[in-house]
């Protein structure tokens, strides 16, 4: 096994609409070729649903490179970006701009959602306001009847407005719960498809919060709230949870040149969510910089995996055992010949309800640290220098406790 390897390199966390790894190619096929068939009835409103970091974000981004431009008019809104200000009424303006180059007429269904949001009456007849904005807006219009005319006007028969909305739960409660409101004007107008990426168990979250509903207590408000989501969305689409093959593949390109057994130790003990993969590896190769030894990835990499299935709190604790007992790697690599006492040794600190769950049984420590023992006795540099690494890590990692 080559026991050098090139540099693992950070990775931009940034999605770009891949669709190669992790299934996500299959979900946005298919909802693209629904999207486009004669057999989406509009209006539709559509959820994308997974939790933080599952690659709701990339599958929007991939639908906008997918979706044809002669069959659909593509608006894409990240609403957390407009967090500050009120991402409804910015989404509002975003449709409107990519519908029509009328300044006036943009300025004018600006202030008229800006008028209805902040009244939260959104299907309200808006005598008031309209009567301020004589521009092309007869009296009697609400905000529906305005968006209605206008998307009717500039998409036709022909195509399909599809709106995009991306980070919905990363807003606060009330801007949530107004989008929501929003997405409910949309249910009435023909060609028109809403899909949000959205975590359900937050925007619930957020609901039973605003009403002070407690999690565990059944009650009539917090049926109201899944129903509430149920209206809003037709269709539920999961993002999938990728096979171990599946998430094989996406780390091996991620981490080029990394020997196979090593891959398969991050596939088995290391997260399984896109966001919280490329988080790993970026950790690894930072703290690869903290070290001096050839075999600097690779003590990056095990203490790295170490702190994601201990906890840094845990982890800590069990490197003063190991070092109390004789060393950290002594240690480790004393469990090919005397499993009882590493099993007794690791007993007499561990507690499994204090880590991750892929190490909360004895079972999947000893089969992490059996590999990694292996893995130190093919490591080419002396054995002080690899202790120097650990011990340099072990520091960083104790500092962040302080």
């Amino acid at each position: 096994m080559e026991n050098r390897w090139s540099l693992i390199k950070s990775i931009s966390d940034e999605p770009t609409g891949e669709t190669k790894y992790l299934g996500i190619g299959d979900v946005c096929n298919t909802l693209v070729n629904y999207i486009q068939s004669e057999k989406i009835v509009t209006p539709m409103s559509i959820a994308i649903h997974g939790q933080w970091g599952s690659g709701k974000t990339n599958l929007l981004k991939a639908l906008q490179k997918n979706l044809h431009e002669n069959k659909t008019k593509v608006v894409y809104f990240d609403a957390w970006k407009h967090e500050s200000g009120n991402p409804s009424v910015a989404l509002v303006g975003k449709i409107m701009k990519e519908l029509s180059g009328d300044t006036t007429m943009i300025k004018n269904v600006v202030k008229l959602a800006a008028d209805a949001l902040i009244r939260k009456t959104l299907d309200m007849q808006l005598d008031e306001v309209a009567n301020r904005l004589s521009e092309g807006m007869e009296a009697s219009e609400s905000l529906s009847e305005v968006l209605e005319k206008k998307i009717n006007r500039e998409i036709g028969d022909d195509k399909k407005l599809i709106v995009l909305i991306d980070d919905l739960d990363r807003c606060d409660i009330e801007n949530t719960l107004q989008i929501l409101s929003l997405l409910k004007l949309f249910l009435d107008i023909k060609n028109c498809v809403c899909i949000a990426a959205i975590d359900f168990h937050r925007v619930e979250q957020a609901w039973f919060s605003k009403y002070g509903i407690k999690e565990a207590e059944e009650s009539e408000l917090k049926k109201e709230g899944r129903q509430y989501l149920e209206k809003i969305f037709q269709i539920r689409v999961p993002i999938p949870h990728p096979r171990n093959e599946q998430k094989f593949e996406y780390i091996e390109n991620l981490m080029k040149d990394v020997p196979r057994e090593y891959l398969d130790l991050f596939v088995k003990f290391g997260p399984s969510n896109p966001r919280a993969i490329k988080r790993t590896i970026n950790l690894i190769s930072y703290r690869s910089i903290l070290c001096t030894s050839d075999d600097k990835e690779m003590t990056a990499f095990i203490w790295t995996l170490l702190d994601e299935n201990f906890g840094s709190k845990e982890l800590i604790k069990v490197y003063d055992k190991f070092e109390s007992e004789g060393g950290f790697i002594q240690v480790i690599d004393g469990i090919q010949t005397d499993g009882n006492r590493f099993q007794n040794t690791m007993s007499s600190v561990h507690r499994p309800q204090n880590c991750k769950i892929k190490f909360q049984s004895m079972g999947n420590i000893l089969e992490f640290f059996k590999t990694t023992s292996g893995m130190f006795r093919e490591m080419t540099s002396p054995k002080g220098s690899i202790v120097k690494d650990f011990s340099k890590l072990y520091s960083s990692t104790k500092q962040l406790q302080d």
